[in-house]
Parts: C-alpha cells; sequence; structure tokens
C-alpha cells in the first residue's frame, strides 16, 4: 500500500467522522430547541453545546434543515402558540410567555411574519388537517381529512369508506407518509404513544386528545375548529336515533339483566369500557343497557379495558354476552 492510498483513507475516515460529528450537533440543537423553546435561547449558546464556531454553527444548521437558526426557533415558538390558542383561548400575552416571547405584541408581530395572518385569523381560517384515531368525529362535523390513520387500518372502516375516499392513509407506527402532505395541524390521541407524539409535533402543530366521554371529546373538537352548530345537529340526531332503537327494544330485556361487550384478541380476553369504542358507549347510554356490577365498578367507573383471562384466538372478535362477569 503506497502512502497516497494511506492518506486517501485516512482523509475518507475523517471525512465520515466529521459528517456524523455535524449530523449529530445539529440533531442535538434541534431537540433542544424543540424541548427548550420557552427559554432564552441563543445561537451563540447552541454552537457552544455543540463545539462548533457560531459561524459555522450557522453555516450547518441552515445547510442540514433549510432554515436559519432564528427562523427555525421562531416556527418551533408560532406551532405552539398556535397549539395553545386553539386548545386554551388563553390571552396572546400569556401564550406569548409560554412560548419564550416577551409579550402578546411582539408574538402577534412574529405571527404574521410567520404565517402570514393574525394569531385571530388563524384561529377562524380553515386548516388542512390530519386525523390520527378521531376520524369520525371529524367527519360528523363536515371536515374531510387531508390524511387519516385508524389504529387497525384505515381500511377498517368500512361504513365511513365513501366518505374517506381519496383520503391516503397515513400508517400509525411512522410520520413519513404524512411529511409530504405539509398538514397545517394535526389531530391525534394520547394512545398513539409518547414517541410518535413527539414527532408529530415537529411536523405541524397537533392537538391531542384524551380518553374519557367520547362526545365531551367531541364536543371539545367541535369548539376548537368553530363547528359547535355541526356538532350539536349531529348529536341531535344521534340521540334521535338512540330514542328509537330503545323503544324498538322495550320489553326484550328484563329489569334485571345486565349486559357487557368483550373482545377477544390475540390470546386475551377484555371486557371492554366506554371510551374505548366498540359500540359500548352506544350499549349503556342512549340504549339503557345495565352492566354486571363488578364490570361497573372495576371497568367502567375506572374508564378503562381490563384483561379478563388467556384465551388462545388468533382472530379478534367482538362479542356482546349477558353477565358472565357479575361477581
Amino acid at each position: 500500500m503506497n502512502c497516497f492510498t494511506c492518506w486517501r483513507r485516512a482523509a475518507m475516515q475523517t471525512r465520515r467522522r466529521t459528517s456524523g460529528r455535524r449530523v449529530r450537533g445539529s440533531s442535538l440543537a434541534i431537540d433542544y430547541m424543540h424541548k427548550h423553546y420557552r427559554e432564552e435561547i441563543s445561537r451563540d449558546m447552541l454552537a457552544h453545546m455543540t463545539g462548533f464556531h457560531p459561524r459555522f454553527f450557522s453555516m450547518l444548521f441552515k445547510r442540514e434543515t433549510g432554515h436559519s437558526f432564528s427562523d427555525y426557533l421562531a416556527r418551533i415558538r408560532i406551532d405552539r402558540a398556535k397549539e395553545q390558542l386553539l386548545l386554551t383561548g388563553g390571552s396572546l400575552n400569556d401564550i406569548a410567555r409560554n412560548v419564550g416571547y416577551a409579550d402578546g405584541f411582539y408574538l402577534s408581530r412574529k405571527f404574521k411574519q410567520v404565517v402570514g395572518v393574525s394569531p385571530t385569523g388563524y384561529v377562524r381560517e380553515p386548516k388542512k388537517i390530519v386525523v390520527y384515531d378521531l376520524v369520525g368525529h371529524l367527519l360528523a362535523l363536515g371536515i374531510k381529512p387531508l390524511g387519516a390513520s385508524y389504529n387497525q387500518g384505515l381500511s377498517s372502516l368500512a361504513l365511513l369508506r365513501e366518505e374517506l375516499a381519496g383520503t391516503p392513509d397515513v400508517g400509525y407506527t411512522s410520520v413519513e407518509p404524512m411529511l409530504e402532505l405539509e398538514p397545517e395541524l394535526i389531530i391525534a390521541t394520547d394512545w398513539l404513544g409518547r414517541g410518535m407524539i413527539e414527532q408529530l409535533h415537529k411536523i405541524a402543530p397537533t392537538l391531542v386528545f384524551h380518553s374519557g366521554d367520547p362526545f365531551e371529546r367531541f364536543k371539545s373538537l367541535a369548539d376548537i375548529l368553530k363547528r359547535r352548530r355541526e356538532a350539536e345537529a349531529f348529536i341531535a340526531r344521534y340521540e334521535e336515533k338512540g330514542k328509537r332503537a330503545r323503544a324498538e327494544l322495550s320489553g326484550l330485556v328484563g329489569p334485571n339483566e345486565t349486559a357487557a361487550v368483550y373482545e377477544i384478541w390475540a390470546d386475551c380476553l377484555w371486557v371492554m369500557c366506554e371510551s374505548y369504542g366498540r359500540g359500548v358507549y352506544n350499549l349503556y347510554k342512549p340504549l339503557g343497557f345495565t352492566p354486571p356490577p363488578k364490570v361497573k365498578r372495576e371497568v367502567l367507573d375506572i374508564g378503562q379495558p381490563k384483561k379478563l383471562r388467556s384465551k388462545s384466538c388468533r382472530t379478534m372478535r367482538p362479542i356482546i354476552c349477558s353477565s358472565a362477569y357479575t361477581r
């Protein structure tokens, strides 16, 4: 091996190490900004933290992200401000302090510079939305999502197939399929998982809803999206259908009879609760069925499904059975 070959190999190894260090440095800076956007952050501070000269850090950061350090930080803060504008209805001064700005006046000026409209205008205007799980909520409000995902696959929502025609399934485990859609707002649920939700926050303002009463969640979403009238109309239709169905069942169910919803999933048997779909809310609320006391106490009142026992089963099949779990 001649000297030139040795030198070239050493140079290539050094280049790879340097390239890796640069990528790690940019990733470290980006991660820090997403976690500490409320605090004072300067270019010199991040340059020192990543071990680069400030001017070199600026050049490297723009090459890796396509944005200057100050523009990137502003976008993070404005995205968090968007979330708070939609979720909290707080004053601009309060929101400004929560996202790292001195006051509402500066936030308003920066918001219009980045978004193109004022904070008030942003709250009122329609948005391109990607939704995870709460697909039916959005459609019931008369909004067709830009993209959607469901934990069992979008194709499993057979009753919504016509309304979802042309809507891409963005999947459930990676943000990659959603990136090219460039959503303006993401609606997600907390059972999506912390890691996935953190990634979503980096793409667009993300509203995260928790488990609980589905109609309270529905009304909350309607208020955020300025669709209260549509929500009230949908709820009225739902309640009317419930009354008719309950009347049809009158006399078929005895006063002391109980009902519960179980689900066989892989090798487990679960007792389901109202906030996890499967028609449980319909069973107990509009239809008026009575749950077994133990199901009410250990499942419905807690608001979480319960693993009852192991059972070999390769398929998932919802079943309804009367008080098999009453002890």
